[in-house]
């Protein structure tokens, strides 16, 4: 990981944080499936066109070359395209969930105006 101080330095992450990333990844994830509307009907949507078009599948974790025809196209095209809105989706509840993290830690350390360390 780059450090945030120094140009063109690497930053080596401890194991234990590889593993809270990894954790806050899929409860992120779990959050927006349980929680948000507009994501678990992106996600069903998503679901039933990699269901009704083999192809997506075979395009995205295949080798080789494939052929479409233009509805098969299309619907490569609308599963990108709602990938990339699950991402963005995905994207910023870890950026929330960073902050609310960053909040905690600074409470336990007393860095926080109104709060006694913990």
């Amino acid at each position: 990981m780059k450090s945030l101080f120094a140009d063109n330095v690497e930053v080596a992450m401890p194991e234990w944080l590889e593993r809270l990333l990894e954790k806050t990844d899929s409860d992120s994830v779990t959050y927006l499936r349980e929680h948000n509307e507009e994501y678990k009907r992106l996600w069903q949507e998503e679901k039933t066109l990699v269901n009704t078009y083999p192809c997506i599948s075979k395009l995205m974790e295949g080798k080789g070359s494939i052929r479409l025809n233009a509805e098969e196209h299309d619907a490569v095209v609308s599963y990108l395209s709602l990938a990339s809105k699950l991402e963005s989706m995905e994207r910023r509840e870890l950026y929330l969930y960073g902050h609310v993290h960053c909040y905690e830690y600074l409470k336990r350390l007393g860095g926080v105006p109104g709060y006694e360390k913990t």
